[in-house]
Parts: structure tokens; C-alpha cells; sequence
């Protein structure tokens, strides 16, 4: 299992500065590894940041409606469970080089609730393309994680567990990265046994 900091910042200036977690765990199908890495940070009093990179030229970006399956585009996602020890259900949010967000709450594969329907504080997303590279940045508010897993202290030392994924399930070079691995036979990202663990710090 991977293990990363989580990092508490004052401002979203300070982001790109924090080390890389490495999205290099390419599996199912060879050929295509686009570079891609996370950042991860707890915005003091604000909500939890997870910036994404990729260097991918002309990212696939078709869906445009909430909750879409924007994984047949290039996609990057985040899964992330805030409350590890006291509940199984995680976060799912996948988005586009066009900012288009899926997120789901649930324990898996099947089971799971859109946000928007729970009447909860929603994530957010924003998106960049650049010359040869695109960014997202999801953004998780505290108001969400604790309408959503109870009152929660995340004090230094708290750990929460997550997972970052780059995915391309009908782009001309379909790819599957992930960082930390998942070890099943055919692609599946809904495997929260295989979420690696970030600290706070």
C-alpha cells in the first residue's frame, strides 16, 4: 500500500508547490501511460483540495452533463473515503478536461447516491488545458464531509484514505493508471481494499 502526506495549507497558492503523488501504476492494457500525478491539502477552515495533472495533447472531453460517464473521455478521478475507521462509504469524483463532474457516495461498485440528491454541500471542480497538459482541481468543503460522515477533527496525525486515477475508456488509446495499484484481473476502480492512506501533516 502507497502512502502520501496531506498536507494543511492558508491559500490554494501554496498547492502547486506540494510534492507530487505519482499516478504510474499503468495496468489491463499496454501502450498508453499518459504523466500524471496528485496533490493533495486540507485548506485550513475551508474543505480539502485534490489537484490533478496530466501532459496529454487534445484530452477527449465530450460529455457535458452532471454525472455523465465522463470516464469514456480522458479522465482523471479521485476516490476518497474521509472517516476510514467508522465508515466504508467513499467519494467518487471523476471529471473531464471540460470541468463535467461525477460524484457518488456509497460502500462500492453498486450502491451508490448522486451528491446532488443527498441535499448536501457539493464538491466542486475546476479544469485547465494547456499546451500538452491539463489540470483539475476537485474541491471537497468541510460542510460536505461532515454532512456526509458526522463531525470530524483532523488534527495532525489523522489519516484518511484515497486513491487517483487516470482512465480513457473510449479515447483512441484506452489506459487504466492508477497510484496505488489495484491488483484484480480486468479494470475496476471501485475497489476501496486497494486505496492507499494520507496523512495529514
Amino acid at each position: 500500500m502507497r502512502r502520501g502526506s496531506l498536507y494543511r495549507i492558508r491559500s490554494r497558492a501554496e498547492l502547486d508547490a506540494l510534492p507530487r503523488l505519482p499516478v504510474d501504476q499503468f495496468r489491463w492494457l499496454e501502450g498508453c501511460c499518459p504523466q500524471t500525478w496528485a496533490q493533495a491539502a486540507l485548506l485550513e477552515g475551508e474543505g480539502f483540495l485534490f489537484q490533478m495533472t496530466c501532459r496529454e495533447d487534445r484530452p477527449k472531453a465530450l460529455y457535458t452533463a452532471p454525472d455523465s460517464p465522463v470516464c469514456r473521455d480522458s479522465c482523471m478521478e479521485c476516490f476518497v473515503n474521509f472517516a476510514p475507521e467508522r465508515d466504508g462509504r467513499y467519494l467518487n469524483l471523476e471529471a473531464n478536461a471540460l470541468g463535467t463532474l461525477h460524484c457518488k457516495l456509497g460502500p462500492g461498485r453498486a450502491g451508490r447516491t448522486a451528491l446532488r440528491d443527498l441535499g448536501v454541500p457539493l464538491p466542486t471542480v475546476s479544469a485547465r488545458t494547456g499546451e500538452g497538459e491539463w489540470r483539475l482541481c476537485f474541491f471537497v468543503p468541510l460542510a460536505c464531509v461532515e454532512a456526509l460522515y458526522g463531525p470530524c477533527a483532523f488534527p495532525p496525525g489523522s489519516v484518511i484514505r484515497a486513491n487517483f486515477y487516470k482512465c480513457g475508456d473510449e479515447t483512441a488509446k484506452p489506459h487504466y493508471g492508477m497510484w496505488n495499484p489495484v491488483e484484480t484481473e480486468t479494470p475496476d476502480f471501485h475497489r476501496p481494499e486497494f486505496f492507499g492512506e494520507l496523512e495529514l501533516v
